[in-house]
C-alpha cells in the first residue's frame, strides 16, 4: 500500500474567494476521500466568474489525475430587494416613537407595574413581522428559519405565522406553519421548514411573543416614560429573524426593537 499526499490551489479571477476542507490529505491505494471546495461570493458584483481548481499529488510519478483541473463557473446576480421588519400591537399597529409617530422600530410600549411586580404590559403582546418579495427572477425555498428575541417570550407554542400571495391570491396561507404537526415559535428554533416563494410572490412571516418580565419584580434599570427615548436592558425588547435557501445564495435578516417605559 503506497501512500500519497493530494494537495489543491485556486487560480483564475476569483481565487481569493475560493478554500478548501484542507490544503493537502492524504490517501493509499484502493482508498477514498471525501474533501470539500467552499466559494465566498459575498463581495463579488453581479456577473460571471470563472477559476480553476488545480489538484497534485506526490510522488507525481505514481499518481494520475483523471480528470486535471476543476473549472468552476459563477454566476452571480443583483440580490433581491432586503426583507422589511416591523413591530406591530395585536391589532397590527405600528407603535409610536417618543413623537408619537408611528415607527418600524424604535417604538415606545408601557410597563405596567405595582408596589410588587410587573403585572402587564400595554401593549399586552406584540407581533414581529417579516415581509419580503421574490425579486430573485427564480422560485426560492428557504429550508432554513431561526428565531432571536431578547425580553420576549413566544406567546403561545404556535406563535409564527407565514403568508405568501401574489397580487391575486393568498399561495400559502397563515395555517401552513407546522412542519409534522410540530408547532412553530419557539425562540432559536427552525420551524416552517421549506417555505416555498415562487418567483415574484411576497413572503410574510410574524412571530407572536409577549413582555418576558411580566410577573417579575421591576426591574430598577426601566426609566418613566418622561426619559423616553433612553432604553434600558430589561426594558427593551428585540426580535430578528434569519432565512436561508439550502444552497446559501438567499440569506434574509432583519429586526425590530420597542423600549418599555412606566407611566411615572
Amino acid at each position: 500500500i503506497n501512500p500519497y499526499t493530494v494537495s489543491w490551489t485556486a487560480v483564475g479571477q476569483i481565487a481569493g474567494s475560493i478554500s478548501f476542507s484542507t490544503s493537502s490529505f492524504s490517501m493509499s491505494d484502493g482508498g477514498s476521500a471525501t474533501h470539500y471546495i467552499y466559494i465566498n461570493t459575498t463581495n463579488l458584483a453581479p456577473g460571471d466568474y470563472m477559476a480553476n481548481v488545480q489538484v497534485s499529488a506526490t510522488p507525481a510519478n505514481l499518481v494520475g489525475v483523471s480528470h486535471g483541473p476543476i473549472h468552476i463557473q459563477i454566476h452571480v446576480v443583483d440580490p433581491a430587494d432586503p426583507p422589511s421588519c416591523y413591530i406591530t400591537d395585536s391589532n397590527g399597529l405600528k407603535l409610536q416613537d417618543c413623537g408619537g409617530q408611528a415607527v418600524s422600530t424604535g417604538g415606545e410600549f408601557l410597563v405596567v407595574a405595582n408596589a410588587k411586580k410587573i403585572t402587564a404590559t400595554n401593549p399586552g403582546q406584540f407581533y414581529y413581522n417579516l415581509v419580503w418579495q421574490n425579486g430573485t427572477g427564480s422560485d426560492v425555498t428557504f429550508t432554513s428559519l431561526v428565531l432571536t428575541g431578547s425580553n420576549v417570550v413566544p406567546a403561545g407554542a404556535n406563535s409564527v405565522h407565514v403568508l405568501v400571495y401574489n397580487a391575486n391570491q393568498f399561495t400559502a396561507s397563515f395555517d401552513d406553519v407546522n412542519t409534522n404537526g410540530i408547532p412553530c415559535g419557539q425562540s432559536g428554533t427552525a420551524c416552517k421548514s421549506p417555505i416555498a416563494v415562487p418567483a415574484g410572490q411576497t413572503l410574510w412571516l410574524t412571530w407572536h411573543v409577549a413582555y418576558q418580565w411580566a410577573g417579575s419584580a421591576l426591574w430598577p434599570d426601566i426609566a418613566s416614560l418622561a426619559a423616553c427615548p433612553a432604553q434600558s436592558l430589561h426594558g427593551t425588547i428585540g426580535m430578528n429573524a434569519l432565512l436561508e435557501n439550502a444552497e446559501g445564495t438567499v440569506s434574509l435578516a432583519c429586526g425590530g426593537t420597542a423600549t418599555g417605559y412606566t407611566a411615572k
